[in-house]
C-alpha cells in the first residue's frame, strides 16, 4: 500500500520557498536602488542589502541545481526543449514542499474498512464508501490509526486530479477556479499557478514539441468555438471594463480603478457569442501546461516506484488517444 512507503527526505522544496523569497527581496531592495539613483540620492544600508541578497539567490541557485540534477524526475524534463532548470526546479520544488494529513481512500478499502449502515432494526456493516471517507475522518483515524500519516511532495498526490486542483488547472461546474472575491477560501497554490504558467511561456519560446502541441491544442480550441459552437474570435480590444458603468474603459492596463465611477475595473467582458483571442489563448496554453503536469506526475511517481492510475477519461471514458511522457520529449 502507498501509505506505508517511506519518503526520502528531500530540501529541494526548502530551497526553493527560500530562493523565491530571496529573490522578491532582491528585486525590492533593486527597485529602491534604482527609485534613489533617478532621485541623485544614495543610502548606503540599502545598497549593502541589496547586495548581499544577491549573493545569496546565487548561493541558493548553486544549492538548487545540485538537488535538482538527483531528483527522479530530473531524467525527463532535462530532455525537454524550454524546461530550464530554474522554471522546473521552482515547480517542483513547491510540490516537494507541500504537505497533506490524512489517509488514502484505497488504502481503508484495502484493509477492509467498513461503515455502519441501518435498515429498520437491522445493523449491517458495508463496505466504506467515499462519502463516508469524506464525512467522518476523524473517526476512522481513531479506529485505523497506522493508515493516518503526513505525507509530503508527490507522495501526497495520489491521483492526477489532485495534482491538477492542486496546482488550479482543474474545472469546476464547468469553469477555471479563480481567486474569489472577498478573501474567500481557494483549493490551489497560487504560486504554482504562476510559475506553471511561466515555465509554459518559456516552452512556447523553445519551439519544440509542446510548443507544436500548445498549437494543436489552440486549433482545437478555434475549431469547437466557431465550427461547432458557431461563435466568434475577435482580436482583444485595448483597455479595460467597468462593472458599474457597464463598458469599455480606455485606460491604461494598470489602471485599477474606473476614471468615471473609482469603481474596481476588471478584465475584459465578452460580449454573447464572442471570444477574445487572448481568452483563446489562455485556454489553449491552460490545457498544454496541464498535459505537463500530468506526464511530470506520471514520470515522477514511477521514478519512486509508487503506483500510478490511468487518466480519469482513459479509466471511465473510453478514451484512447492517450500521450505518453516519453513522446513529449526533444531529445
Amino acid at each position: 500500500m502507498e501509505s506505508l512507503a517511506i519518503e526520502e527526505p528531500r530540501s529541494l522544496g526548502m530551497m526553493v520557498d527560500i530562493h523565491i523569497q530571496v529573490q522578491k527581496a532582491r528585486v525590492a531592495t533593486g527597485n529602491r536602488v534604482a527609485h534613489l539613483e533617478r532621485a541623485s540620492r544614495t543610502d548606503r544600508r540599502v545598497e549593502v542589502t541589496h547586495l548581499y541578497l544577491q549573493r545569496v539567490e546565487e548561493v541558493l541557485e548553486l544549492l538548487i541545481a545540485s538537488e535538482w540534477k538527483a531528483h527522479p524526475a530530473h531524467p525527463w524534463v532535462s530532455r525537454i526543449s524550454g524546461c530550464g532548470d530554474e522554471n522546473a526546479a521552482k515547480v517542483i520544488g513547491i510540490i516537494e514542499d507541500t504537505t497533506f494529513s490524512g489517509a488514502l481512500y484505497e488504502d481503508l478499502r484495502a484493509v477492509g474498512a467498513v461503515s455502519e449502515k441501518v435498515e429498520g432494526e437491522e445493523t449491517k456493516w458495508v463496505p466504506l464508501t467515499l462519502a463516508d471517507f469524506k464525512d467522518r475522518p476523524a473517526e476512522l483515524e481513531q479506529e485505523y490509526p497506522a493508515l493516518f500519516r503526513r505525507r509530503s511532495g508527490i507522495y501526497a498526490f495520489d491521483t492526477i486530479s489532485k495534482l491538477r486542483r492542486y496546482a488550479g488547472l482543474a474545472v469546476i461546474d464547468g469553469q477555471v477556479e479563480r481567486r474569489r472575491k472577498g478573501g474567500g477560501k481557494i483549493h490551489y497554490n497560487s504560486e504554482l499557478r504562476v510559475m506553471l504558467w511561466r515555465l509554459m511561456t518559456s516552452l512556447m519560446r523553445a519551439g519544440g514539441k509542446w510548443y507544436q502541441k500548445y498549437l494543436e491544442d489552440r486549433r482545437y480550441y478555434e475549431w469547437r468555438i466557431v465550427e461547432r459552437d458557431g461563435m466568434a474570435i475577435r482580436p482583444t480590444p485595448p483597455g479595460r471594463f467597468c462593472a458599474q458603468c457597464q463598458e469599455e474603459k480606455q485606460v491604461p492596463k494598470t489602471t485599477h480603478f474606473c476614471p468615471d465611477c473609482d469603481g474596481l475595473l476588471s478584465g475584459k467582458k465578452e460580449p454573447p457569442g464572442i471570444y477574445w483571442e487572448g481568452h483563446v489563448e489562455a485556454m489553449a496554453r491552460r490545457r498544454t501546461i496541464r498535459l505537463w503536469l500530468d506526464c511530470l506526475w506520471l514520470v515522477w511517481r514511477e521514478a519512486l516506484g509508487l503506483p500510478t492510475r490511468s487518466p480519469w477519461i482513459e479509466e471511465y471514458g473510453q478514451h484512447t488517444g492517450i500521450i505518453s511522457p516519453r513522446e513529449m520529449v526533444d531529445r
